[in-house]
């Protein structure tokens, strides 16, 4: 049975979901990929009125980190995925593409609280440049689509125009606001100065690229011109991870003793929380009076349970403070002691970790098959790699003759990936490539 989500106020988490079967579903395969997702953001944020930091697509997943000002996350991942989900649905079949209908994958959005500045900050930062250890683009900022800057946490509020496809012109609004704002723990680690802490992230951020590309030992990146010819049923060569490993719940960034005596009460806390939930759960089957703990969803908001007050030696399950909390508190001079965030212990774990990171996220998309014939949208990028040492996938186009035969179409390849449209070919292209 899947583990109880642990869903409190103030919390800042990251979450992450791939795309189903790991396709390239996200990829800027079209312009109106990035429009969708950041108007589903937008609408996601109207109605739960949660606190977005950062996003980022990677062909087939997304990071995001955000804070609730209620207990309510789980409505906030609901409308992003759903709504994003229906809309990217509609848009492949306008382009005549096949259409997914799950586009997520079955499992569960990954959710892990991010219990201090330094935690958050780093982890904003690992997100913000994942499309550079893809080996995507050299920079974010060349990523085609759309691209989140730090700087956005001072411009308020961006307006996003409503997609061509799926949202009723007379439900939704032609444009929706969705606001940036930094992490509350970070805006108080900078004392309520919102230019220091962008001017640190930046250079953070621009410290974490130089490490990466590094570690990728001059490997050439796919472009923005191939990423934007990437079909939309692509996938990475490399097969599904398996499953069984430990999923995080949480994240500091603490260091040394302090580190272990975070990462025991942390785990102490989340087997708390389970075991309490799990314990009252069995007394309400049974007809019994029942208080689920601090941090409980679904069986408050569907089922009217009583939920308990947070343990006062919570950590992972305790109520955060939102920005407006924190700017009061500045305000009334409450914070005037605030912890100062350690910038080179991130910037020192970027560098040490750049070449594990590169080699957990690098991307290398399937090739197609040269005994199959293929459409445009299927030939590979110069960037990827013509020698390999041993016989990889394949793509071919799904009209192809002698696709859906492996042994014809792949020529001893380890399996055959096909690029699913409704037509032979892509549908022509209207506008011409941008510059690698």
């Amino acid at each position: 049975m899947t583990a109880p989500a642990i869903v409190v106020r103030g919390a800042t988490v990251a979450l992450c979901r791939r795309t189903n079967l790991r396709k390239a579903f996200l990829a800027p395969w079209h312009e109106e990929v990035a429009g969708i997702w950041l108007y589903s953001l937008a609408l996601a944020q109207r109605n739960t009125k949660v606190a977005i930091h950062q996003t980022t697509l990677v062909l087939n997943h997304h990071h995001t980190e955000v804070t609730p000002t209620e207990a309510n996350l789980p409505d906030f991942k609901r409308l992003l995925h759903g709504e994003s989900s229906k809309a990217l649905n509609a848009l492949m079949a306008r382009e005549r593409y096949d259409q997914p209908r799950q586009l997520w994958d079955d499992r569960a959005t990954h959710t892990m609280r991010l219990l201090d500045a330094e935690a958050q900050a780093a982890h904003m930062i690992y997100g913000h440049v994942n499309v550079v250890a893809a080996g995507l683009v050299r920079t974010p900022s060349e990523m085609p689509g759309w691209t989140f800057d730090f700087g956005m946490w001072k411009c308020g509020a961006i307006m996003v125009r409503r997609p061509s496809v799926y949202f009723d012109p007379d439900v939704y609004p032609e444009w929706l606001p969705l606001t940036f704002t930094p992490s509350p723990e970070l805006y108080r680690a900078f004392g309520g100065d919102l230019d220091a802490l962008v001017h640190h992230i930046r250079k953070l951020a621009e410290g974490a690229v130089g490490a990466l590309r590094e570690a990728r030992g001059g490997r050439p990146v796919i472009g923005a011109a191939a990423l934007r010819r990437i079909h939309p049923w692509n996938e990475p060569r490399t097969m599904r991870e398996p499953g069984g490993d430990r999923v995080p719940t949480f994240k500091h960034g603490a260091r040394g003793l302090t580190a272990k005596l975070w990462d025991i009460a942390g785990a102490l806390d989340t087997k708390r929380f389970r075991a309490e939930h799990h314990e009252a759960r069995l007394e309400r089957l049974a007809g019994e009076p029942a208080v689920f703990p601090y941090g409980t969803y679904l069986m408050r908001v569907q089922h009217g349970a009583e939920v308990a007050e947070p343990h006062g030696d919570a950590l992972v399950t305790l109520p955060g403070r939102t920005l407006d909390e924190v700017k009061e508190e500045l305000a009334n001079r409450e914070g005037a002691r605030h912890r100062k965030l350690e910038l080179d212990p991130i910037r020192d774990a970027f560098r040490d970790e750049a070449g594990d990171i590169v080699e957990a996220e690098d991307v290398e998309l399937v090739r197609a098959s040269p005994s199959v014939t293929t459409s445009s949208a299927a030939k590979p990028s110069s960037a990827i790699a013509e020698t390999e040492q041993r016989p990889g996938p394949k793509a071919g186009h799904r009209f192809t003759p002698g696709t859906s035969d492996a042994g014809r179409a792949g020529e001893g390849a380890s399996r055959v990936v096909v690029l699913r449209d409704v037509r032979r070919g892509r549908p022509p292209n209207k506008t011409s490539d941008p510059p690698a």
